[in-house]
């Protein structure tokens, strides 16, 4: 019988710390004592591909920067929420899930941010009726949300001038319109006759 020693030095201690272990070996018949390592265990990870319409938004994975569209990435096993953003669009988000081996598509179509401003209509006398492009949008006053762009603003109220205007709404911005409506002045005739004649006739005199 033949007598083999083997040393093995462990991590952190010294020569004098180490630990020896002794393995009998018969010539006749071999014994051997098996020592299991335990290995690292390999991370799970699965693919996540992300394009969106437009292209060149931003991407956020758990609230962390990953890049911008159109994007692959390698992640764990796992559920994340994803974010993507662009100025002038609206946040698109959502949850998804990675299997170990599997692919996930996210194809975001983004929409555009409705940019919009307020008008307010006060008319004196009040209770006027308001047109904007020629829909009815009820009396003064009035304060409404409007998106951006032009607009025709009709005020009109029985016995008074109609007032018109075009107005135009900028992003985030306030309109005020006041007008003062004025009032038709009807004309018509007043024939008077005097006996005798030819008399002087005096009006709010």
């Amino acid at each position: 019988m033949s007598l083999i020693v083997c040393s093995v030095l462990l991590a952190g201690c010294t020569s004098e710390e180490s630990n020896t272990n002794t393995i009998n070996v018969n010539e006749e018949k071999s014994n051997v004592d098996t020592i299991n390592v335990a290995n690292k265990e390999t991370p799970k990870m699965g693919t996540l591909k992300i394009t969106s319409n437009p292209s060149g938004a931003k991407i956020l994975v758990n609230n962390e920067f990953k890049g911008t569209t159109p994007l692959d990435l390698t992640l764990k096993e796992g559920t994340y929420n994803i974010k993507i953003t662009k100025d002038d669009y609206e946040d698109y988000a959502t949850s998804i899930t990675i299997k170990d081996g599997g692919t996930k598509t996210i194809n975001a179509e983004l929409e555009e941010t409705i940019k919009t401003g307020t008008l307010t209509i006060d008319s004196e006398p009040s209770r006027a009726n308001i047109y904007i492009d020629g829909k009815y949008r009820g009396i003064t006053p009035l304060t409404i949300t409007l998106e951006v762009g032009s607009y025709d603003i009709e005020v009109s109220k029985g016995g008074y001038e109609n007032y018109t205007k075009t107005i135009t709404i900028t992003d985030g911005s306030t309109k005020v319109i006041t007008p003062k409506l004025k009032k038709i002045i009807t004309n018509g005739t007043l024939a008077i006759n005097s006996n005798p004649p030819v008399a002087k006739v005096y009006i709010n005199n």
